[in-house]
Parts: C-alpha cells; structure tokens; sequence
C-alpha cells in the first residue's frame, strides 16, 4: 500500500493473516514492504540541513521528504540550498513548509482595520516583508526587484494606452 499523506510517516503497514483452524485461531503478522520511505523534518535552517546529510536513503527505495521550516526570519533561496544538500541521495522533495511564528495571523480589532485599497502597492509589498522578518539585505534586493517589476507593468500599461 502507498501512503495517503505525511502523517504515516514513522508507521509500519502490516497485514493480519487469521487461520481459524478451530477451535484454535491463530494470528500471524506480516510486515508489508517499503518503497519509497516517508520523513518529515522539522527545525530551523541548521537544523533541517543538518537532518537532511544525515538521511541515510534505502537500498533499493526513495526517501520522499517534507520539510517544515520553523525558523526565525524568511530565506528567499532556501529551496535551492535544500536541493543543493540533497544532491543526488534518493530524496523527493515533495513539501516545503513555512510553519514559522510569523505565519500565524494576528487577530486584529475592528479599530485596526485597514484595506488593500488604502494601501498603495509598495506599502503592502513592505509590510509582507516586516511580517517574514526579512532580513535587511535580503529586503534591499527583494525591494529592487519589485520597483524593477512595477515600473515594467506600469511601462506596459502606457504602451496600451
């Protein structure tokens, strides 16, 4: 049987074979075969890239991985750094989770309330960057590249007219 979803990971499929030969019944488990082995890893940067070098992959299977980031700041490049470690071990990346403090939303009073459309598009852009924690550096550039990409659209909308 093929797992349905990341919580299996860590569990063994077994099947009950049952002989009623009565009037005694006898119970036998048999232990199904893996071929691809579930893993969740959980951490921070570090923590995650460490876990990863240390998977040590099945003969003849794959490792298909989750990875749930719970770090401090936002990493722009972290999927290719993940790709990277992985190199050529029998690993699927199939998820990359940012499971941070900072995506847990905020409640917010009604005193507090604001809309998009008294927002201008570099004010919602900045403070999507303050909500990751973006780190100052990475800001400038992710800053850069969205004026560059901006001033492209607005260019395109004048062409239109």
């Amino acid at each position: 049987p093929i797992p349905l979803s990341f919580s299996e990971a860590g569990t063994e499929k077994q099947v009950l074979l049952v002989d009623l030969d009565l009037p005694q019944v006898n119970v036998t488990s048999i232990a199904v075969p893996e071929f691809g082995k579930l893993c969740v890893i959980r951490g921070d940067r570090d923590e995650i890239l460490s876990q990863v070098e240390s998977l040590e992959c099945p003969e003849n299977g794959t490792i298909w991985l989750e990875v749930q980031y719970k770090g401090e700041h936002f990493i722009s490049d972290f999927d290719r750094e993940l790709r990277e470690k992985i190199g050529d071990k029998s690993i699927e990346l199939f998820a990359l989770k940012n499971a941070s403090p900072q995506r847990k939303l905020d409640l917010v009073t009604e005193e507090e309330t604001e809309y998009l459309d008294d927002l201008s598009t570099e004010e919602i852009f900045t403070r999507r960057l303050d909500s990751a924690n973006v780190r100052e550096e990475e800001r400038e550039e992710l800053l850069q590249a969205f004026n560059e990409i901006m001033n492209k659209i607005n260019d395109n909308e004048d062409d239109l007219l």
